[in-house]
């Protein structure tokens, strides 16, 4: 059983779209929800892949927790381009906080890739604004090319969060260039970086001078730093029941939790 969960309380001072987290948790092959009869020792397997790098994941039984693992303290190394990293595009801050303006944003953006490919796309979409001509949607997806309708406004947003993304995995390597150019709002703009550029540190994108509509391409996200899975031995002597669940916590503060797997007492 693969689950999907997340929470996000977010570090920009608001509220940030849902990542789908996956999380894979079993028990000497139970999963989640499930009860096992007693049985002493139990092999508990946690399978984890994000959407951004995992701070950590834990482990716990009976509601403390018995194992940690951190992906996010793994160094890259020259082998961690041979597996697809993801780069997240994240946009929608603008000049509404300061000035108490409530307009809406319209955004036509494409994302490219020269010398890889786009494997799979992932949208961080929140409600609002609540308009019937204005619904975010991804307009087209190729190995190449990724190109993206979408509305950012801090009416009708929980929290007061504007902000939308979008989450792409590529294959490639520190020469891969990653573009992105905007056609709206205000004028167009581009700002290209390759793939080892981003992997040192994030960068704006600006569509007009400060304080106007503005975007962030983040860092690179290496496989080992968004992907884990382990397994625990443990044991129990039987005298009363037992139970075991998963929680993961992207550095990004979403969350996810797996549902409880209960040993029966003897």
């Amino acid at each position: 059983m693969f689950l999907y969960g997340s929470d996000c309380l977010q570090g920009h001072g608001g509220r940030q779209p849902v990542d789908r987290i996956g999380l894979n948790f079993t028990v000497n092959g139970s999963v989640m929800g499930q009860e096992l009869d007693y049985v002493r020792e139990r092999e508990l397997s946690v399978d984890v892949t994000g959407w951004d790098q995992i701070d950590r994941v834990e482990v716990l039984k009976n509601n403390r927790v018995i194992h940690r693992d951190f992906p996010m303290d793994r160094q890259p190394t020259r082998e961690s381009w041979d597996e697809p990293v993801l780069v997240r595009f994240e946009y929608g801050w603008g000049p509404w906080p300061v000035l108490g303006i409530g307009g809406t944003a319209d955004w036509d953006i494409r994302l490219s890739v020269d010398s890889g490919s786009i494997d799979a796309v992932h949208p961080c979409f929140t409600s609002g604004p609540l308009e019937e001509d204005r619904r975010d949607r991804i307009v087209s997806h190729t190995e190449r090319e990724v190109r993206v309708q979408s509305h950012t406004a801090l009416k009708q947003q929980f929290e007061s969060h504007s902000q939308k993304a979008v989450v792409l995995r590529i294959q490639g390597g520190p020469e891969t260039q990653f573009t992105v150019q905007t056609a709206e709002p205000n004028s167009e703009s581009q700002l290209s970086l390759s793939l080892s550029q981003l992997a040192e540190s994030n960068e704006m994108l600006f569509t007009d001078p400060f304080p106007m509509e503005s975007a962030m391409l983040h860092r690179v996200v290496f496989a080992d730093r968004h992907r884990t899975s382990f397994t625990v031995i443990d044991t129990g002597d039987g005298e009363t029941s037992d139970f075991y669940y998963t929680r993961v916590f992207q550095a990004n503060r979403q969350l996810a939790w797996s549902s409880p797997i209960w040993v029966n007492a003897a």
